[in-house]
């Protein structure tokens, strides 16, 4: 199945017998609908779209907190308990610019409250195939042969209309057992 829209069903599923975990938090309606405003202007789309690139949708926004073969029990435990009545109040994240992550165009997030909850699922027994979290907003997929100069021109115009300072603030977590059969 497409793991991204079943994470966003926003279940929290327990883990398999096999212990992995994937974990996200949802933006709130809000936060969507500023993101979409600030990444939506057409000749972005344009530049995406002309090479075969795809726009996630505003219900596709998240944010992974940790996709781990490793430690989903207790991961699982731990998000469980995540407040997300006062979650809006407390989690937000500061977006920093946009960037390549392989294929994808995403939008860099800074937040103490994410990196202290993935270190936490990491002392839970998380693993990680990145030395760095770096949390993160997909925006659009491109083709896995894109061109760096149509990955840049990208770039350039989401910068054009990048909003220095702005907040995303998450009121829904998610977590649900690795599709493993990739």
């Amino acid at each position: 199945g497409n793991m991204i829209s079943e994470a966003l069903n926003t279940a929290i599923l327990p883990p398999n017998a096999d212990d992995s975990i994937y974990a996200c938090f949802i933006p709130s309606f809000n936060a969507k609908a500023d993101i979409r405003d600030m990444v939506d202007a057409q000749r972005t789309i344009d530049a995406a779209t002309n090479i075969g690139g795809k726009m996630y949708e505003m219900d596709d926004y998240h944010t992974t907190l940790v996709y781990s073969k490793t430690g989903g029990k207790a991961i699982y435990e731990y998000v469980k308990e995540i407040d997300t009545m006062n979650m809006a109040a407390v989690i937000s994240a500061r977006v920093t610019g946009f960037t390549i992550f392989g294929n994808c165009v995403v939008m860099l997030l800074e937040s103490h409250y994410l990196q202290e909850m993935f270190q936490k699922c990491l002392a839970l027994g998380a693993t990680s195939d990145f030395p760095d979290y770096n949390p993160h907003i997909t925006i659009f997929k491109l083709p896995e042969d894109a061109a760096e100069e149509d990955k840049n021109e990208i770039l350039r115009l989401l910068n054009l209309e990048f909003i220095d300072g702005f907040l995303v603030d998450y009121d829904k977590v998610a977590c649900e057992p690795l599709n493993t059969d990739w």
